[in-house]
Protein backbone atom coordinates (compact mmCIF):
# COMPACT_ATOMS: atom_id res chain seq x y z
CA UNK A 1 0.00 0.00 0.00
CA UNK A 2 1.24 3.37 -0.58
CA UNK A 3 1.71 6.34 2.18
CA UNK A 4 0.68 9.14 1.99
CA UNK A 5 0.39 11.93 4.31
CA UNK A 6 -2.11 12.07 7.10
CA UNK A 7 -2.78 15.74 6.55
CA UNK A 8 -4.20 14.91 2.36
CA UNK A 9 -6.07 12.27 3.94
CA UNK A 10 -9.42 13.95 3.42
CA UNK A 11 -8.68 14.54 -0.26
CA UNK A 12 -7.45 10.93 -0.48
CA UNK A 13 -10.69 9.87 0.74
CA UNK A 14 -12.90 12.12 -1.41
CA UNK A 15 -11.39 11.31 -4.46
CA UNK A 16 -12.06 7.26 -4.13
CA UNK A 17 -8.36 6.41 -3.50
CA UNK A 18 -9.10 5.04 -0.30
CA UNK A 19 -11.92 3.11 0.63
CA UNK A 20 -13.25 3.15 3.86
CA UNK A 21 -16.12 0.26 4.79
CA UNK A 22 -18.38 0.75 7.70
CA UNK A 23 -17.11 -1.60 10.73
CA UNK A 24 -19.48 -3.05 12.92
CA UNK A 25 -18.24 -2.82 16.65
CA UNK A 26 -20.40 -5.46 18.02
CA UNK A 27 -19.51 -8.23 15.79
CA UNK A 28 -15.69 -6.68 14.66
CA UNK A 29 -16.86 -7.35 11.16
CA UNK A 30 -17.82 -5.31 8.05
CA UNK A 31 -21.06 -3.99 8.06
CA UNK A 32 -23.61 -2.77 5.02
CA UNK A 33 -26.18 -0.74 5.55
CA UNK A 34 -28.57 -3.19 2.89
CA UNK A 35 -29.36 -6.48 2.34
CA UNK A 36 -28.93 -5.56 -1.45
CA UNK A 37 -25.62 -4.18 -0.83
CA UNK A 38 -24.26 -6.60 0.70
CA UNK A 39 -25.23 -8.81 -1.97
CA UNK A 40 -23.58 -7.04 -4.73
CA UNK A 41 -20.49 -6.97 -2.69
CA UNK A 42 -20.83 -10.86 -2.37
CA UNK A 43 -21.30 -10.73 -6.20
CA UNK A 44 -17.89 -8.61 -6.92
CA UNK A 45 -15.71 -11.18 -4.19
CA UNK A 46 -17.67 -14.62 -6.88
CA UNK A 47 -16.16 -12.59 -9.85
CA UNK A 48 -12.92 -11.40 -8.35
CA UNK A 49 -12.49 -15.34 -7.87
CA UNK A 50 -12.62 -15.06 -4.09
CA UNK A 51 -15.56 -17.72 -3.79
CA UNK A 52 -18.91 -17.65 -2.89
CA UNK A 53 -20.54 -15.11 -0.07
CA UNK A 54 -23.97 -14.90 1.70
CA UNK A 55 -25.05 -11.88 3.33
CA UNK A 56 -27.07 -12.09 6.85
CA UNK A 57 -28.38 -9.68 8.84
CA UNK A 58 -26.27 -8.56 11.45
CA UNK A 59 -27.67 -10.47 15.24
CA UNK A 60 -26.98 -6.99 17.00
CA UNK A 61 -28.98 -5.12 14.70
CA UNK A 62 -26.61 -2.98 12.79
CA UNK A 63 -26.55 -3.50 9.30
CA UNK A 64 -25.55 -6.63 7.00
CA UNK A 65 -22.37 -9.06 7.19
CA UNK A 66 -20.99 -11.38 4.39
CA UNK A 67 -20.27 -15.17 5.56
CA UNK A 68 -18.41 -18.09 3.48
CA UNK A 69 -20.36 -20.48 5.18
CA UNK A 70 -23.69 -21.68 3.55
CA UNK A 71 -26.85 -20.43 5.31
CA UNK A 72 -29.21 -23.63 6.59
CA UNK A 73 -32.37 -23.03 5.06
CA UNK A 74 -34.45 -24.27 8.07
CA UNK A 75 -37.75 -22.33 6.65
CA UNK A 76 -38.23 -25.34 3.64
CA UNK A 77 -40.59 -27.62 4.74
CA UNK A 78 -39.89 -30.09 2.29
CA UNK A 79 -37.12 -31.62 1.08
CA UNK A 80 -36.70 -33.49 -1.86
CA UNK A 81 -35.39 -36.35 -3.21
CA UNK A 82 -35.12 -38.44 -6.38
CA UNK A 83 -36.03 -42.34 -6.31
CA UNK A 84 -33.13 -44.31 -7.55
CA UNK A 85 -35.38 -46.44 -9.43
CA UNK A 86 -38.59 -44.90 -10.82
CA UNK A 87 -36.86 -41.53 -11.34
CA UNK A 88 -40.09 -39.57 -9.40
CA UNK A 89 -39.32 -36.90 -7.15
CA UNK A 90 -40.36 -37.87 -3.63
CA UNK A 91 -41.02 -35.61 -1.31
CA UNK A 92 -40.33 -35.51 2.69
CA UNK A 93 -42.45 -34.29 5.62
Amino acid sequence: MPSFNLRNLSEFIQAGKINIQPHCYYCDKVSYESELRAKKEAAEYMGRGKGHSWAYECPKGKGWHLTSKKPNNSCVAERRKRNRKSGWAVFDQ
